[in-house]
């Protein structure tokens, strides 16, 4: 991968006509493009055929294919048309670029079978690479095989071979094997993720990553009318991302709904939602698309994410990286800081690249940076399906203003000490029922304890059969939200419903019960009102926004949700932490009950009395200090960052590690 690329190439016109491809070539040289691309439709004209009308055309640009399939052409037929092109370009290079093509091509076209592309293009590379050079190649691979074929006029100069790279495996192939990649089809944002994976693969190999060249392939439109344009790539996009390949590249990128709707309407044979199953999302993130200004600002970017090299992090793939951070997060954290210091890189399936820092520099410029270009919303979606789009978790900008101006008001003045009284009473009758004589584990009882007081003071249910059921079925779903498959089920690809053999499933049955509850809770208060009430929810149902409008049921319940999966485990957790730090410590606790018995004295603690116990806030904030609960939190990059002298390209994830 070249450090600084900083060339211009252009794609000549699909589905190609050969006399346009010859002015489309001419013209793009006479502007000074550095290179062309032809690509192979797999109904003709065919590519080579492309390229040499091309070359003749022209007299300084490169020329090269991006790509044609291994598939569709035997091995002397790949190396003969490559020869050939590279004989009438003699004087400059002519690049050879591979891919595997799709099954529409290969098996309904060609009749050939799409099997183990892995191996086919590992195989291919290695036997048309020593064709080129003029050897007699006798190969036997598991895919391909040649005996005693030699090009009887090879190429004058060597013939730069690339594989086009849409997912993990194939890009560390690519840079394991080849000369150069091509990339196609993807956001800006995934061209990071996407070089870490091929210089990955270049490392293992023992070789150099800068010696790769990146031709990255954005469909670009200059035009004043976008959303005729965007039409105009719907239509092309449709059938394309109906591919298995293409379709799990999308899903890769953060489309996975996309992916899904543009699969199920090709399967049912259904042209029209297949096309409207493209969004003008999806488009305006694959494609550069409106005035000539637009278009140049976006290949800027381009440019720069190709540029961005990220800090090091693991070599493993990001399938093995996901397991270690879902089963051993905290040895995965610290062998990496071991190993790569205080910023490394880790990856994960179908997401952006996450770059951890631990210096407290780093750390205060993340949090001190402007949060409408490092966004704790964007960084948090993966929540979204299950708390739902108006979140406050997933908010940013003017929205997640308007909604935290709602929420702030119940947790100020006489209202706090309402809850501190709730509190108080809820824990006393918690103790109360605690063996005696017997060790017991803190950690149940303290989310017992939680749950107990968010039912009263958040959602206002204290007694009877509304309070038995919403207790029960939120009990089931933070046992979920809080288990070690938490973080799996968090991630897009993986949120499928199979009903109740699979984790996604079997979350999406709980909430739906809990949304059940919900909403009849939320229009029982509508219609009773909230005078005299003070709990969260009823006194959100009251609230207005600037405009004068109240919460939606939808919003009210998103709400509701994320209260209490952010302030349930969290708590618990925190609790039983300080109960384990303060037992190790008798000197410490008995310290605690002095503190309490002189701010209180033989009554009951109120919330007044907290102001006073000042060894107690201690003790607490220590106990965060050695055991954080959130270890990180993260803020994706809207636009080019650079974080502790780290240049770090939009799209990616900047997450600040305090635990480490």
């Amino acid at each position: 991968m070249a450090p600084a690329p900083s060339r211009l190439g252009a794609s000549l016109p699909l589905p190609p006509d050969l006399a346009m491809c010859r002015r489309v070539a001419a013209r793009a040289e006479e502007l000074g493009y550095e290179s062309l691309w032809v690509a192979d439709t797999g109904a003709g004209p065919d590519a080579f055929v492309v390229a040499a009308a091309a070359g003749l055309a022209t007299r300084r640009v490169r020329v090269g294919t991006a790509v044609v399939p291994i598939y569709t052409r035997a091995l002397p037929v790949l190396a003969a048309g490559a020869g050939s092109c590279a004989q009438l370009m003699a004087g400059r290079s002519f690049v050879l670029g591979l891919g595997v093509s799709s099954e529409t091509i290969v098996e309904a076209w060609g009749g050939v079978p799409y099997r183990r592309p892995l191996t086919r293009m590992r195989e291919t590379v290695g036997a048309v690479r020593r064709m080129l050079a003029g050897e007699r190649v006798a190969f036997e691979g598991k895919t391909v095989r040649t005996r005693g074929f030699r090009l009887v006029s090879p190429p004058p100069a060597p013939v730069p071979i690339y594989v086009g790279a849409l997912m993990p495996p194939m890009l560390e192939l690519a840079g394991e094997v080849a000369d150069g990649v091509v990339l196609n089809f993807m956001p800006v944002d995934a061209v990071p993720r996407m070089l870490a994976h091929v210089r990955a693969g270049a490392e293992r190999a023992g070789r150099d990553p800068a010696t790769l060249e990146v031709v990255a392939r954005f469909q670009t439109v200059v035009t004043d009318d976008v959303p005729a344009a965007r039409d105009a790539i719907r239509q092309m996009m449709g059938p394309y991302f109906a591919t298995s390949a293409y379709n799990r590249f999308v899903a890769w990128c953060g489309f996975a709904d996309e992916a899904r709707a543009v699969d199920a309407a090709w399967r049912a044979k259904d042209r029209t939602a297949n096309v409207a199953a493209v969004t003008d999302e999806l488009i305006d993130r694959l494609a550069i698309i409106g005035s000539a200004e637009h278009c140049r600002a976006r290949l800027a970017e381009c440019l720069q994410a190709a540029m961005t090299t990220l800090p090091a992090g693991p070599a493993s793939s990001p399938v093995v990286q996901l397991l270690y951070w879902v089963y051993r997060p905290i040895p995965f954290m610290e062998d990496c800081a071991r190993r790569f210091g205080d910023v490394f890189t880790v990856r994960f399936p179908a997401n952006p690249p996450f770059v951890f820092f631990s210096h407290p520099d780093a750390i205060r410029e993340i949090f001190t940076a402007d949060p409408d270009r490092l966004r704790a919303g964007e960084a948090n979606r993966p929540l979204l399906r299950l708390l739902g789009d108006h979140s406050l978790l997933v908010l940013d900008g003017a929205r997640h203003l308007a909604e935290r101006r709602l929420l702030m008001p119940p947790f100020h003045g006489e209202r706090m000490q309402a809850y501190g009284a709730i509190m108080r009473d809820v824990a006393d009758r918690t103790i109360d029922a605690w063996p005696l004589g017997e060790p017991f584990p803190i950690h149940p009882r303290m989310q017992a304890l939680t749950l107990d007081v968010i039912m009263r003071t958040v959602f206002g249910v204290a007694e009877g059969s509304t309070f038995t059921r919403l207790r029960e079925r939120l009990t089931r779903l933070l046992a979920m939200t809080g288990s070690r498959f938490a973080p799996l089920v968090l991630l897009p690809f993986l949120q499928v419903d199979l009903g109740l053999f699979s984790p996604w499933g079997w979350l999406v049955r709980i909430a739906r019960d809990v949304d059940e509850i919900l909403f009849a809770e939320i229009r029982r208060r509508r219609a009773e009102g909230g005078a005299g009430r003070d709990d969260v929810l009823s006194m959100l149902v009251e609230a207005r926004y600037d405009d004068g409008t109240a919460m939606t049921d939808q919003e009210l319940r998103d709400e509701m949700l994320t209260l209490l999966l952010a302030g349930h485990e969290t708590t618990a957790t925190s609790l039983a932490w300080v109960f384990h730090r303060v037992l190790e410590r008798p000197d410490v606790l008995e310290k605690l009950r002095t503190e309490v018995r002189d701010a209180a004295g033989d009554g009951p603690l109120e919330l007044r009395h907290v102001a006073e116990l000042e060894y107690l806030d201690a003790t607490i904030k220590e106990t965060a200090r050695l055991t954080p609960i959130l270890p990180i939190v993260a803020r994706r990059l809207e636009e080019p960052t650079s974080i502790g002298g780290h240049e770090l390209p939009a799209g990616a994830v900047a997450v600040p590690c305090i635990y480490l």
